[in-house]
């Protein structure tokens, strides 16, 4: 991962969305590869991350069952500041989804009583997409 690292500091790439997704849809399935692009971009003074990159990075490693780390990103959308949070529906639904895929049905009720947690409304078509 270091080799990575050291290699995107040197690139002289500018990052932009849509040359964040290009690369992440190539690596979607090297979760570490993802996950080192997905950092350094963040680094980046020109560029900011916003709810598709994060949702794509959730997607990613939810995927690859890394519920903590995806849990820590969706806890760095909703930092308080000058910025509202980034955290949605969505956000939460990629979670629960991923949840239903490894059937721990305990984990998919945690992460729909969060909708609270992150100050979103959990209406009946979120209720219905949980069952």
């Amino acid at each position: 991962m270091a080799e990575k690292q050291a290699a995107l500091e040197q690139c002289g790439i500018v990052p932009a969305s849509a040359l964040f997704v290009e690369v992440v849809s190539r690596v979607r399935n090297d979760w570490e590869a993802a996950f080192t692009f997905f950092l350094w971009a963040g680094k980046q003074p020109q560029y900011s991350h916003g709810v598709r990159e994060y949702h794509s990075m959730i997607s990613i490693l939810a995927k690859m069952r890394k519920f903590d780390t995806d849990w820590a990103l969706v806890n760095e959308m909703r930092i308080p500041g000058d910025r509202p949070s980034m955290v949605t529906l969505h956000t939460l639904q990629i979670m629960i989804r991923r949840y239903c895929v490894v059937h721990d049905v305990d984990l998919v009720v945690n992460a729909f009583y969060s909708h609270k947690k992150y100050g979103l409304q959990a209406e009946m078509d979120e209720f219905q997409g949980l069952l």
